[in-house]
């Protein structure tokens, strides 16, 4: 170890196991006749290979060949997880229309019937997933991280992008297309929780897990892809470093490849002096979901009190909104299925301006100007299309300065990139 916990390789892997605990007896068994639990398992074993993996590299250098490792990601991985996602993806959208159906059934007051035992079961069924694979929902994502760890020697200028030609602005698209959908089943499971059903409180405790670090995925995607000179690989930090791993449990892994140092990023819904002392600091970073990653919602009625309430997610939506993603498009979704999500995306955001208020927006800043300007000079009348302009303006500098700001923060402990000072 360094000063200032710049931990080295080594250092870092020390209090951190090879191998994760196996899955229970009970629980494989009743896999036998669950094919979506036995589909679980298998990801589960999975991303502890990766696991192992990462473990060998840090503790003793030994690594797969680029063959090894290439045929483990096209031949294993990527099939799995594309299957995986597709089902939990059609899981979600089946869950949202029975609790829509549900409360078509169940008014807010009186007469509300027991939910039925089905939705209960998809309930509980939905957080179990999200618990258990959790590793997997930005995993599929971060693969150029991974040949940047294990493959420092093939790096160039371009950083990551070596690998992968625009993979950082498909990230970026495709975890903020997943933000959408997690956001909209976590909005199914806060309807349920309000009626009283406490399985559903578990399920968006689990979504917002997820799009916790999802906010945190978009945030590395976008930073690294802005310095690839940093050399800084960012890597979804498997069971042993995460669910096994004590105080110095990780969401995210940060390499610096070139120093060969290592360190974790820990993201909260809010980053209190308790959860401080709860961490291993030498090898951990706080990121406060709230107050780094700006996702947080103002209640109604309070917003001149300033009060913040941690929204994961609104990083996410907010890179959907704000994002042009020409190249991405052209190879990864249709322009008709992006302006879709783009729409839900603007619709989801707690502070955004829906597309059937913007006129009204424009008509009453337009009366305001006119109101204070004075009779000499009135005011040049500002179009809808000029007035959001200026708002989407405004936006993507808003992301930029929070990813910048977000990413400075998380390399406070690991390293100080050239050129540029992380915030004090």
């Amino acid at each position: 170890m360094e000063a200032g916990g710049r931990m080295d390789y080594a250092g870092f892997v020390a209090v951190h196991r090879l191998r994760a605990p196996s899955v229970p007896a009970e629980v494989r068994r009743r896999a036998g006749s669950d094919a979506v639990l036995a589909d679980a398992l298998i990801g589960y074993e999975l991303a502890c290979r990766w696991g192992e993996i990462l473990h060998r590299l840090l503790s003793d250098g030994s690594r797969p060949s680029y063959d090894e490792h290439v045929s483990l990601l096209d031949d294993e991985y990527a099939p799995w997880a594309n299957r995986w996602y597709s089902e939990l993806l059609v899981s979600i959208w089946a869950y949202r229309e029975a609790v829509s159906a549900y409360l078509a059934s169940a008014p807010a007051t009186g007469g509300r019937p027991a939910p039925p035992p089905e939705l209960l079961a998809e309930t509980q069924r939905l957080t179990g997933l999200l618990d258990l694979l959790r590793f997997h929902v930005s995993q599929r994502f971060f693969q150029a991280g991974w040949m940047g760890t294990l493959f420092p020697e093939r790096f160039g200028r371009r950083g990551t992008e070596r690998f992968f030609p625009g993979m950082a602005a498909r990230t970026r698209l495709s975890m903020a297309r997943q933000g959408v959908d997690l956001v909209e089943l976590r909005e199914a499971a806060a309807s349920l929780e309000a009626r009283g059903i406490d399985e559903a409180r578990e399920l968006r405790r689990a979504t917002n897990g997820v799009l916790a670090e999802l906010d945190t995925g978009v945030m590395l995607a976008e930073s690294i892809a802005r310095y690839p000179q940093d050399r800084i690989a960012a890597l979804p930090a498997p069971p042993q470093f995460e669910q096994f791993a004590g105080p110095a449990n990780a969401d995210f892994l940060l390499i610096d490849v070139r120093s060969r140092r290592v360190r974790g990023i820990q993201v909260k819904s809010t980053v209190r002096a308790v959860q401080k002392r709860d961490i291993d600091a030498d090898r951990i970073s706080l990121l406060s979901v709230a107050e780094d990653l700006q996702s947080y919602a103002v209640p109604p009625g309070v917003q001149r009190a300033g009060e913040r309430v941690p929204w994961p997610g609104v990083l996410a939506l907010r890179a959907l909104t704000v994002g042009t993603y020409v190249t991405a498009l052209a190879s990864h979704m249709s322009r008709k299925e992006f302006e879709a999500y783009k729409s839900r995306a603007t619709e989801l955001l707690p502070d955004s301006i829906p597309e059937a208020s913007r006129r009204l927006v424009v008509i009453a800043e337009s009366a305001e100007r006119e109101r204070r300007a004075t009779p000499a000079r009135p005011p040049r009348p500002v179009s809808a299309k000029v007035a959001w302009r200026r708002f989407k303006q405004r936006e993507r500098a808003r992301f930029d300065q929070i990813v910048s700001l977000a990413y400075a923060r998380a390399l406070e402990d690991l390293a100080a990139p050239e050129g540029r000072v992380p915030r004090s």
